[in-house]
């Protein structure tokens, strides 16, 4: 049996990382919220988004993540899990049908603040103990600031050619507000943590919310700390091979929070098998370098890396036990 945190934890997270995170975290925290992005702009959230929806796709992850081995084993974990192959022309090609039940549902209970219930129902049959919340429920798209160059979309990160200028800054236009729930979390939480994402698209841009800021600095004058996962790896087209350091991630978090230091960051300083960095390598995508920055008040370097049949790393337990170390 796994030692428990029993201090109010509150993870702010979006894409793949979200989901591991919350795997570790599971068993391991008694009183554990998943604040989670909803600004994903894929095809399929786009879909969900035009019909009044916030993305969900990152949101399923988290919850089946979170779910009981047990509950993902029967009929309701695989539907949650199932997504449909693709055939022909099919609009259902790929997608996923976790996402159209919470949406499902989120349209019996009134879209918008009925998200709620269908995450609370969805969650209810899959056994999870911990709460998922959106950050948000407006909708508004990710700008980019690059040497003075407003980057329109989330999309434009995938196209954008390596030798671009970094980005900086970033915001949400329209201006989008936290959502309620999220708010009181954050405001009562003790260890606030950013799981490992996407720089842009999944970590930072929860912090463009209006509210958030405002949440995290009140819950620091009350205590909680605030620890930062780093990527394992992360791609060349969001950040310059130069730049491609703990200490720099950290810095654009404080400057997005508004704080002069966090309390910690988990850097990783295990090695990568070649066959996985060549692997990583063709992707233009490489091990994130661990170097210690004075805006944090603890840099912890560890083993944190492991990776899965398919060669995909992904952070190990040891990161989990680090975590809830302190």
């Amino acid at each position: 049996m796994k030692k428990q945190y029993t201090e109010p934890v509150v993870v702010l997270s979006g894409g793949h990382g979200g989901e591991v995170t919350a795997r570790q975290l599971r068993d391991r925290v008694t009183d554990l919220t998943f604040c989670v992005s909803t600004f994903d702009r894929g095809g399929h959230s786009a879909q969900l988004r035009s019909r009044g929806h916030v993305a969900l796709g990152d949101i399923r992850r988290v919850i089946t993540a979170l779910a009981s081995d047990e509950a993902m084993k029967g009929v309701f974990g695989y539907l949650m899990n199932h997504r449909f192959s693709a055939k022909g022309s099919s609009s259902l090609n790929n997608w996923a049908l976790g996402s159209l039940i919470i949406a499902g549902l989120e349209e019996r209970y009134g879209c918008g603040k009925g998200i709620v219930k269908s995450l609370g129902t969805v969650c209810r049959l899959l056994e999870v103990k911990a709460k998922v919340l959106p950050i948000s429920l407006d909708c508004a798209e990710l700008k980019l600031n690059t040497s003075g160059i407003i980057l329109p979309t989330q999309g434009v990160l995938s196209r954008r050619h390596i030798d671009a200028p970094d980005i900086m800054s970033g915001t949400l236009c329209p201006l989008s507000r936290i959502f309620p729930a999220s708010e009181a979390a954050i405001r009562r939480a003790k260890l606030i943590v950013f799981a490992p994402g996407s720089l842009w698209d999944s970590v930072l841009v929860n912090l463009m919310v209006v509210g958030v800021q405002e949440a995290i600095h009140y819950a620091v004058k009350m205590g909680a700390k605030i620890v930062m996962i780093t990527n394992l790896v992360m791609k060349e087209n969001e950040v310059s091979i130069e730049l491609n350091t703990t200490a720099h991630y950290v810095s654009l978090l404080c400057a997005h929070l508004g704080l002069e230091k966090i309390h910690a960051v988990l850097g990783n300083v295990g090695t990568f098998p070649p066959e996985i960095l060549k692997r990583y390598a063709a992707e233009r995508s490489h091990p994130v370098r661990f170097e210690e920055t004075h805006e944090a008040e603890l840099n912890i370097r560890g083993d944190f890396v492991s990776w899965d049949d398919n060669g995909v790393v992904h952070h190990n337990g040891t990161m989990a036990d680090t975590l809830l170390g302190f």
